[in-house]
């Protein structure tokens, strides 16, 4: 449904309106007022039956004062060629078009306005079965009653169409273009303009269009003297300009343009592309400079570097070159790379390499001087292609080994000295941990016999009450047998920290969360009633390791950590894992961070005797144990917070 206000039948509608009125009053009398039947229709006949328009009187029916249907009275012949409907007058609309309340609602809604408010309305609607498009004017002069004036504009919506789908067309050509595309009229203004101009100028197409084609270049009066002989001679090519773009930057460009013509063959604008030519020039003088850095580049280099014909022939080369073989470059180039080699079969067999392959890498040679030095060289060369990726020749980079040769000899020897120097210290560190043992073996055994002794004798007099020591004297009698029970426990723990350093570790899959379950198990049996320890055992990873290594570590750790927990009502201990690591962790007097590493040397404690028992060597145990697995072993903690010691395995 559309205005047709502006269309080309409106100042015909508008003289027929008139008469449509008068022709729906003549109606009103036909079907009222019989006795005035043969007077007047002659009148309306007069129009309604000639009219090259269709032409329709309908009454109204409503239902709730909604338009539900309506009954044709009169149609005229154009009526019945327009829309194909035959013997209508006196029948529904309903009836002859059952699907128009779905089809076309708009016309029951637009009919029934029109015949209640008598303000005419047009619309235009296209009949699918007949394949047209239809312009309806309505008009009505009494309620209920209403004439409807149609024609055929099918022709005008397809020129419209068509005009629309060759003025999209157009309009995509030019903006598919990523060259700046520009129309000018005779006048020098632009007309139009695309996308690609937009940017290349920085102004919209509302700015550009409608004013001087010449003001948008760093010379107007070039742009102006080149549309004025586009004029004159119908085109130009290749015509040089500089657009200055709203930014100040400036484009380098090529116009190729030409007239274009109205149907009568009728000059009436220009169209014209630009070729920005821009980065043509930057790479241009980018190839300009690039030969020049790469020469610089060639001269700059250290090593000999050439170039290599597919005939074998030298091309050209560098300083470094002149100087390793005593020639200049003019007798250099335009000779066979293999001649200045001592072994030119090689040569000749590298660079031949190089070119069924495309690359070598250290190629081994010996350069011979003018003067009859030798160089020992290591080339690395590949092939070089031009545009079209045809192999035109081969680079070769030559790298002096002279010097580093006689530096990796020497490096030899000296890494012979040092490995021999290794065995040897190694050798006397084997040695002097076995005397170690050796002593701490006999040391061991030498003084047990003592300590028995010791123990057996401050047992007897404990026992004796036939003695009868005094308070004192039973005093210095216990602090005998503590100490000797002590030094015995310290020499157990300093062997089972011996045999540590030679022990094979039999690494096999260790379920590590079962393996700590039994030794928690068997340190609760130790634990006196009154304490309360509560032990988590969270998931704990599998892992290879030596099993009966590795519950030595996990049994320190946890009688450790029963051990710094005895003053705390309840003691909760925690064994996880966590980021690749196995953790024990309490809720004790912990430690202060200073100490972390020092806790894990051999005999180092961080609290008297008195305090609380052990011999400094249990986390000693623990780090060797780990480290003989590829591990590692640290502890977490501050004082009063608790502690957590984290181990790894490899």
């Amino acid at each position: 449904m559309t205005d047709l206000s502006q269309k080309p039948f409106k100042k015909l509608e508008d003289e027929l309106a008139e008469l449509c009125r008068r022709l729906a009053e003549l109606q009103h009398v036909q079907t009222n007022n019989r006795q005035e039947k043969a007077a007047l229709p002659n009148q309306g006949e007069s129009f309604a039956w000639n009219a090259q328009l269709g032409y329709a009187c309908c009454k109204m029916l409503f239902e709730n004062n909604v338009p539900s249907d309506f009954i044709y009275l009169e149609v005229n012949e154009a009526f019945e060629k327009l829309t194909g409907l035959k013997e209508v007058v006196g029948r529904r609309v309903t009836e002859i078009l059952p699907g128009i309340k779905t089809d076309h609602p708009e016309w029951l809604e637009i009919y029934g306005r029109v015949a209640l408010s008598g303000r005419p309305e047009k619309l235009e609607s296209y009949i699918e079965s007949l394949k047209i498009w239809l312009s309806v004017s309505v008009y009505s002069s009494e309620k209920d009653i209403f004439v409807t004036l149609i024609n055929n504009i099918t022709e005008s919506k397809q020129a419209e169409g068509a005009l629309r789908l060759s003025n999209d067309y157009n309009r995509s050509l030019i903006e598919a273009s990523l060259d700046p595309l520009v129309t000018i009229a005779l006048n020098g203004q632009i007309t139009d303009v695309n996308a690609a101009t937009e940017a290349v100028t920085g102004l919209s197409r509302a700015e550009l269009v409608g004013t001087d084609f010449s003001d948008y270049f760093t010379r107007p009066d070039l742009a102006r003297a080149g549309y004025q002989q586009v004029f004159r001679e119908g085109a130009v090519i290749d015509y040089p300009l500089e657009i200055r773009h709203r930014g100040g930057q400036v484009y380098s460009v090529l116009y190729n343009a030409s007239v274009y013509r109205d149907s009568a063959g009728k000059v009436i604008g220009i169209f014209a592309a630009a070729r920005d030519i821009t980065e043509r020039k930057r790479v241009e003088e980018a190839l300009r400079l690039a030969n020049d850095y790469n020469r610089s580049l060639i001269e700059a280099s250290l090593d000999p570097l050439v170039t290599i014909g597919p005939n074998g022939q030298i091309t050209d080369v560098n300083a470094a070159t002149e100087w390793i073989t005593g020639y200049r470059r003019t007798e250099l180039v335009g000779t066979d790379f293999s001649d200045y080699f001592t072994r030119p079969d090689l040569a000749r067999a590298g660079y031949q390499r190089v070119f069924r392959e495309g690359v070598v890498h250290d190629y081994p040679l010996e350069i011979r001087s003018r003067d009859g030095r030798c160089y020992a060289v290591l080339y690395n060369a590949s092939v070089y292609r031009d545009a079209a990726g045809e192999v035109i020749g081969v680079f070769a980079a030559a790298r002096d080994i002279t010097e580093r040769r006689r530096a990796e000899e020497a490096l030899q020897a000296a890494q012979a000295e040092l490995e021999k120097r290794v065995l040897e210290r190694t050798a006397e560190l084997q040695a002097a941990n076995d005397e170690l043992e050796t002593l701490v073996r006999t040391m061991a055994h030498d003084l047990r016999t003592p300590l028995r002794a010791m123990a057996g004798y401050s047992h007897l007099l404990d026992e004796n009450e036939a003695l009868q020591l005094d308070e004192e004297s039973r005093h210095a009698v216990n602090r005998v047998k503590l100490g000797s029970k002590r030094m015995g426990q310290v020499i157990d723990g300093l062997m089972d920290y011996m045999q540590l350093r030679t022990q094979v570790v039999c690494r096999q899959k260790v379920d590590a969360c079962s393996l700590a379950r039994e030794v928690v198990s068997r340190l609760q049996s130790t634990l006196p009633p009154a304490r309360q320890v509560y032990f988590t055992i969270g998931d704990l990873p599998p892992c290879r390791a030596d099993p009966d290594l590795l519950q030595i570590v996990f049994a320190n750790l946890l009688e450790n950590a029963v051990k710094f927990t005895e003053s705390c009502p309840e003691a909760q201990i925690e064994v996880g894992g966590q980021d690749g690591a196995y953790f024990v962790r309490d809720n004790g007097i912990g430690f202060d961070p200073q100490y972390a590493e020092k806790i894990f040397s051999i005999f180092e404690r961080l609290h008297r005797a008195d305090e609380f028992e052990g011999m400094g060597i249990g986390l000693a145990m623990a780090k060797r144990i780990i480290e003989r697995h590829g591990g590692r072993i640290w502890a977490e903690s501050q004082s009063g917070k608790g502690a957590v010691f984290y181990f790894t395995l490899e």
